[in-house]
């Protein structure tokens, strides 16, 4: 030891903590490793103040030696910063602190344990992972969990080389024959498989599939197996024993797990002829869910029944399985269309609806068409099937339906059958179906309809006069070109709406007013002449009407309604 550093050594006797704190500093700057430098930093730990002991630490850290490693295993005992501190010292040696660790890790207690292997989990190397899957052999639970915690952090950093050399060494460890007679051994090992993540692990994994094992080892086996990326096809020696697995009466353990690792691989075609007997057995909810999803890979008229059958099914989640199946499979719309035509009741109906939205393309003009005319038939009837076949076709062709429907409304009120185009326009009157047009064409025919009464509390209920108030709002202007260009509108029913709405406020008024003046101009000697004339005096002068912020001084064109609901 040189004078220099021997003057700064006998500094770290001094009096003031700061001057010691400075003298450890430059020792470890400057790289000093003498033995008696580093015995007289180590007893320094023990006798002086904190912070002292960290600047003794801080200097460890910097200049990493074994030498110090009998001085800083005691400390491991501390807490707080000190602690932490120390572990980064032990850390820093490096893996030439392993075999040190290794022998005070046998006599050690159990919290002393799990200190030492928090300090070799910063250390990444082969000595360290030879150390830790050592360490799982004899073993308690709580040891076997804390090791098994720490390799597996380490997993998420390594590298695959050294993924493999995990894989080695636990498989090993497996083999020894203290292992194989110990539950709790051979499961710590299993679980290590599946956190190392290896594709060939499943080989190995499989192994402990086997009826000869504890339930407990089984289910941690198929656990490790799920955590595998098994995507894909060559996996037949999974599904084969996996597959019987789905009948097990316990869900949480066995059949959820299952589940997690069938749902990865393309089961061979050989299991398919199993699926609809596992849909008549098993119980579980999910299991019948992935046997409908597999079946509607097959496609076939008999699976495409089964699933059908399905859709009644009591549970929703099987419900929903059977949708979802369905809705990808365009071999099934001519089965679906079949049960939808049969059935009655609009919510079973709502939902085959819903799955054969999906396949609009199949519904051409054509088939639409031929749909509509079945629905004309059940509607001239009065058979409330008529219901079913607007349902299907406001899903799959809204736009065909839309303008037929609208259609044949106007085509019936020009043949006077205002009963009939009033059944056409309810079939319009909800969502985007409902746009201004049908509501003019329904106003008008219910008008027809109405008994005209025209005392107050008689006109304030009638429907028909709501619904002209509505679109008085919405858009005057063209109310008022529509009542003027409605053929079917008589004096009578244009003298109704004129007495009604001169009596009014603002646009309301307004279109009152308008009416009964198209009224004396379109029929000059109609007997309610004077009494038109009279309300035209009563009504007095129209105020500006202020239309609505909705309205539009011309008529847009109606969206397609490609996504009604």
């Amino acid at each position: 030891m040189n004078a220099v550093i021997k003057k700064i050594t006998n500094l770290i006797n001094a009096e003031e903590d700061a001057v010691k704190c400075a003298a450890v500093r430059v020792l470890g700057e400057l790289g000093v490793k003498e033995k008696a430098v580093v015995k007289l930093l180590g007893e320094k730990l023990v006798q002086e103040s904190d912070a002292v002991k960290l600047a003794i630490l801080d200097s460890f850290i910097r200049n990493p030696q074994t030498a110090a490693l009998p001085y800083l295993l005691p400390l491991l005992k501390l807490n707080g910063n000190l602690r932490l501190k120390v572990i980064h010292a032990v850390a820093a040696i490096g893996p030439q602190a392993i075999s040190t660790l290794e022998k005070e890790f046998k006599s050690a207690t159990l919290v002393e344990k799990k200190l030492f292997i928090d300090i070799l989990s910063t250390l990444r190397s082969k000595a360290t992972v030879d150390f830790l899957v050592r360490s799982l052999v004899g073993g308690d639970l709580e040891l076997l969990k804390y090791i098994c915690f720490s390799l597996r952090n380490q997993l998420e950093k390594m590298q695959r080389p050294e993924k493999l050399y995990l894989l080695e060494k636990v498989d090993k460890f497996l083999q020894l024959e203290a292992v194989k007679k110990n539950d709790e051994m051979t499961t710590s090992g299993v679980l290590l498989l599946g956190f190392i993540g290896e594709t060939q692990v499943k080989k190995n994994l499989l192994k402990f599939f086997d009826r000869k094992r504890s339930f407990y080892v089984r289910r941690n086996a198929l656990i490790s197996l799920a955590r595998l990326n098994l995507s894909g096809a060559g996996h037949e020696d999974v599904a084969e024993e996996v597959f019987p697995l789905l009948n097990d009466p316990d869900f949480p353990n066995v059949v959820r797990n299952a589940l997690a690792v069938l749902e990865k691989i393309n089961l061979p075609r050989r299991f398919a002829a199993q699926l609809p007997k596992l849909l008549e057995t098993t119980r579980h909810p999910a299991v019948k869910r992935f046997a409908l999803t597999r079946l509607a890979a097959l496609g076939n008229k008999s699976t495409i029944q089964l699933m059908i059958s399905h859709l009644d099914s009591n549970d929703p989640m099987v419900r929903d399985a059977a949708c979802e199946a369905l809705g990808g499979l365009p071999r099934a719309v001519p089965e679906l269309q079949k049960k939808l035509e049969a059935t009655r009741e609009l919510d079973k109906g709502e939902k085959i609806a819903l799955i054969l939205r999906k396949h609009k393309d199949y519904f051409t003009r054509e088939r639409a068409r031929s749909i509509y005319v079945k629905l004309e038939k059940s509607l001239a009837k009065g058979d409330e099937q008529h219901r079913i076949f607007s349902l299907l076709l406001k899903h799959v062709h809204p736009d065909y339906f839309y303008a037929e429907t609208l259609k044949k409304a106007r085509q019936v009120k020009r043949a006077k059958k205002f009963e009939s185009s009033k059944k056409y326009l309810d079939l319009l009157a909800t969502g985007l179906f409902y746009t201004d047009d049908v509501r003019y064409e329904l106003a008008s025919v219910l008008l027809k309809l109405s008994k005209k009464d025209l005392t107050s509390a008689t006109r304030s209920e009638d429907p028909a006069l709501n619904l002209f108030s509505a679109l008085a709002r919405v858009n005057l202007g063209n109310l008022i070109k529509q009542v003027k260009a409605d053929r079917s509108l008589d004096v009578n029913d244009l003298y109704y709406l004129g007495f009604h709405f001169s009596e009014r406020q603002f646009e309301q008024k307004a279109f009152g007013v308008e009416v009964l003046k198209h009224l004396l101009k379109k029929f000059p000697r109609a007997k309610v002449k004077s009494a038109a004339k009279k309300k035209l005096q009563l009504a007095g002068p129209v105020a500006a009407a202020k239309e609505s912020a909705f309205a539009s001084s011309s008529r847009e064109p109606r969206p397609a309604l490609t996504a009604v609901r």
